[in-house]
């Protein structure tokens, strides 16, 4: 049996455990301990919070409307991240990012961090969605690559919906009779 984690592990002790059903259908499962060499840092975006309220403030993401992406970063390792700073990327033809990074400081192993300095925030415009007869969201693919001293790099994909500036509920709509 083979196993690829979607991520790497950070060196240090971990244990895996296997379960599975034999042909009576009975479960059994063991746990195998294994220690991994490497980084003993690992870096995840800890929290993702959207605001729109530079724009309509409606808590959803329309077409010519700016919007900030506060993002917490979480050191999940067992060493110290040193001068760690994120850069936000997206091939996406749907925004426009304005202020791409973020420095965040030192992060000591378990802890949390916001962004530092003058850009607390990364600020984003939503353009066109096209035609303005489709009334579907589409989504924005953004890639968020964090980087710290020693040249360690994490990268994390997230996706933001963009609705049309055009976009209604129809649940939301009720008729009035004169």
């Amino acid at each position: 049996m083979a196993y690829f984690p979607e991520t790497a592990l950070p060196g240090g002790r971990h244990t895996a455990v296997f379960s599975g059903k034999d042909m009576a259908g009975l479960i059994a499962s063991k746990s195998v301990a294994f220690t991994t060499e490497g980084t003993d840092i690992a870096m995840v975006r800890d929290s993702l919070v959207i605001d729109d309220s530079a724009g309509n403030g409606d808590g959803r993401i329309n077409s010519g409307e700016q919007f900030d992406l506060y993002l917490n970063l979480q050191n999940i390792g067992t060493a110290p991240a040193e001068e760690v700073r994120a850069v936000l990327y997206s091939n996406s033809p749907y925004i426009a990012l304005q202020q791409p990074s973020a420095s965040y400081g030192n992060i000591l192993p378990g802890q949390e961090a916001c962004p530092q300095g003058d850009y607390t925030n990364f600020t984003v415009t939503a353009l066109d969605t096209g035609e303005r007869e489709n009334t579907e969201p589409v989504e924005a693919v953004f890639v968020l690559k964090i980087i710290d001293k020693g040249g360690n790099e994490w990268e994390e994909e997230f996706f933001v919906k963009i609705y049309p500036s055009l976009f209604v509920e129809l649940d939301k709509l009720s008729l009035i009779h004169i």
